[in-house]
């Protein structure tokens, strides 16, 4: 886990926003698409160059457990596919075609877990598992780009220099956006290994693994989306309005009863999945889902500031929060250990994103009835159900059942629109 935050914290480097770049301009109706995919394509092969040098020379020097070292050309590799990969999928993205990007990961976490499992099973290490993440990041590269072939024609020949100064006055802000962003990701594991030991770090990615999963729901709809809010934010088309608010609003709607069920069931969500090993992962755990509620929204918001251009005028919010979050790191890991950790992210990520919600506004004067009533009823009644399971010693995975069950029939019951008004979007989206 610590050697993989070291990859992801080099990988910024790699990108610094030409990814988005990309999608957004090639999204776009007219301008010279090819001339923008070969600059972008030749940054970003210098870029991995340029990454991949920094995580082999300077990572030995940052890192204070000593088994990451000989790690570090099986990271490298790792980041190299992992890079080239999502320029393929911002490429694919273009053209809003995301069941291409959905084939790719799925092929790429089988290729993975198929391959991890049998090494798991005979011949267990550190170094195999890694091997096994890289076969299955370059797998995916290999299809990804194979099914792409037809766009990389005469991309050699279309490079523009004239290119490269817009390119860098849109990547600059994002670059630090995103450094700044990875760091609040990985700044946590970082400093554990710091301040704390293996076994922290241990239990702190277990937690954190799982979020990350969660994530999975914005994560997708935000890249589907973004095609569309970039022309919709360049025309200034009040649409953009009516589709941000309501994909904020379906997104709650997942957020609320994970939140709320997960808390509550942390400790036998941890038992199922890892074993009682890693019970000492529940109370982070608890406090990483509080996350989920703040995140869930924040991804949309990223790309909606993206989409209007505006990733400047936030640099200095984000770096606040990182600050802060480095700051109470430095405070509570001491005191609390991994709970500590996750507590200064939880803060630091409250305070952030309320300031970029509230700023975001002047930008875009959105509306913030999300009308999230029947909601929260709806959640109110599954938690009681949940509680009442728990107490009466009724197995896990039968109480996160009846929890759904009992939430969809509120919803159901309270007559919530939610799901039925996100589905004529999907063809709003399509014809944008």
């Amino acid at each position: 886990s610590y050697a993989l935050s070291l990859a992801g914290l080099f990988s910024l480097f790699s990108d610094v926003g030409i990814n988005s770049l990309l999608t957004r301009e090639l999204a776009k109706e007219g301008g010279d698409r090819t001339k923008y995919l070969s600059t972008i394509f030749y940054l970003k092969i210098v870029l991995i160059l340029v990454s991949s040098c920094l995580l082999i020379l300077i990572a030995p020097h940052i890192s204070k457990i000593p088994e990451t070292t000989n790690l570090l050309f099986i990271i490298t590799a790792l980041l190299i596919f992992d890079s080239l990969r999502e320029f393929g999928l911002a490429l694919n993205r273009a053209g809003q075609k995301m069941e291409i990007e959905a084939f790719i990961k799925i092929l790429t976490n089988v290729s993975v877990s198929v391959v991890g499992l049998f090494f798991v099973f005979n011949m267990p290490s550190v170094k195999n598992i890694l091997y096994v993440y890289a076969f299955g990041s370059g797998a995916g590269v290999l299809v990804l780009f194979y099914i792409l072939r037809k766009y990389f024609k005469g991309i050699t020949k279309s490079f523009s220099k004239e290119l490269l100064k817009p390119i860098f006055d849109f990547a600059w802000p994002f670059a630090i956006l995103t450094f700044f962003g990875t760091l609040m990701t990985n700044t946590d594991i970082l400093m554990l290994g710091w301040l704390g030991t293996p076994k922290d770090i241990g239990l702190y990615s277990i937690a954190q693994k799982f979020t990350q999963f969660l994530y999975i729901i914005p994560g997708l709809i935000s890249v589907a989306v973004f095609p569309s809010f970039s022309k919709l934010a360049e025309e200034k088309d009040e649409r953009f309005n009516d589709i941000f608010t309501r994909i904020i609003r379906f997104l709650l709607l997942f957020g609320f009863p994970l939140v709320i069920g997960g808390i509550l069931l942390s400790k036998s969500i941890i038992v199922l999945i890892f074993g009682a090993d890693y019970i000492g992962a529940a109370t982070t755990l608890s406090i990483m889902l509080g996350m989920v509620l703040i995140n869930f929204p924040t991804i949309i918001i990223d790309n909606a500031i993206l989409a209007h251009n505006q990733q400047k005028n936030f640099l200095k919010y984000t770096l606040g929060a990182v600050i802060l979050n480095v700051v109470l790191n430095y405070t509570f890991i001491p005191l609390y250990g991994v709970a500590g950790a996750a507590m200064a992210t939880l803060i630091s990520s409250i305070l952030g994103m309320g300031i970029v919600f509230i700023k975001f506004r002047k930008v875009n004067n959105f509306k913030t009835q999300f009308r999230l009533g029947k909601i929260i009823i709806a959640t109110t009644v599954m938690t009681i159900i949940v509680i009442g399971l728990k107490y009466s010693s009724v197995p896990v995975i039968p109480t996160i059942i009846v929890s759904l069950i009992v939430y969809i029939g509120m919803l159901y019951i309270l007559k919530d629109h939610t799901l039925s008004e996100i589905m004529p979007k999907k063809r709003l989206l399509k014809s944008t």
